[in-house]
């Protein structure tokens, strides 16, 4: 694997990264020391381990495991990235997006990451969905501490999950937020079909999810009155929707 991230780095073209381990799965890889960060487009695809279970997206064939004291994968300053079918653990961060755009983060497992699991910084119009975050298919409670869950800062337009079976992103028995949007800059950022269970378990009031700063900063409207008519105050120039059901 490190060799492989080291020629895909060498590459100037689109690098693809796939697994044929033999052995009965899942294979792990141990890592002693830091993988260089990824700075070219590459794909890493566990899904091509042999075992792999498209309909089992929980149960990657490859697992990569760190001492704890490291971070996964790193990937800075790169476009259309994508990671799909690995399982990330024992780090201290699994997987870092830094100044990337484009890329798609898809039915992997992170677990035992003791910071932050997954963490977006400067990247926008990302696909992050059908993620295992700090909890594998079972959704057991691990015994073990992780800060935040997706740790959202300065990015925009990215995608979180999504309306279709097995899109969604789960998300469980993080100490802070399963979901932090940290600051006022990261806006649009869309949010769907989540499952987010026994998060901020340190913390109260305790938030599943915390969006810092979204719709631009403004404060949300105050509804007063919902039935023929509404009432309520809002500031000027929002879209305010209301929906129902019987």
């Amino acid at each position: 694997l490190r060799w492989a991230i080291n020629k895909a780095n060498a590459n100037p073209n689109e690098s693809i990264i796939d697994f044929n381990i033999p052995g009965t799965g899942p294979i792990t890889i141990t890592l002693n020391t830091t993988l260089a960060p990824i700075t070219k487009t590459v794909t890493i695809d566990g899904t091509t381990q042999p075992g792999y279970d498209f309909n089992d997206p929980g149960n990657p064939m490859i697992i990569i495991t760190g001492n704890g004291l490291m971070t996964g994968l790193v990937f800075n300053s790169c476009q259309r990235v994508k990671v799909s079918g690995i399982h990330l653990k024992n780090f201290y961060a699994g997987l870092a997006l830094n100044f990337c755009n484009y890329g798609e983060i898809i039915n992997n497992v992170i677990t035992g990451s003791s910071s932050v699991s997954l963490h977006l910084v400067s990247s926008h119009f990302n696909t992050i969905k059908g993620n295992y975050i700090h909890v594998n298919k079972t959704l057991a409670n691990p015994g073990t501490i992780c800060e935040e869950g997706i740790f959202i800062q300065s990015s925009n337009d990215n995608i979180i999950g999504g309306l279709n079976c097995r899109e969604g992103n789960t998300i469980g028995y993080i100490r802070s937020e399963g979901i932090d949007n940290y600051s006022n800059v990261g806006q649009r950022n869309r949010y769907a079909g989540n499952c987010l269970f026994e998060n901020d378990i340190a913390y109260s009031p305790r938030y599943e999810i915390l969006l810092r700063g979204g719709n631009g900063g403004k404060l949300p409207p105050v509804i007063t009155t919902a039935a023929c008519d509404v009432a309520g105050t809002s500031q000027a120039n929002n879209t305010i929707e209301l929906f129902g059901s019987s």
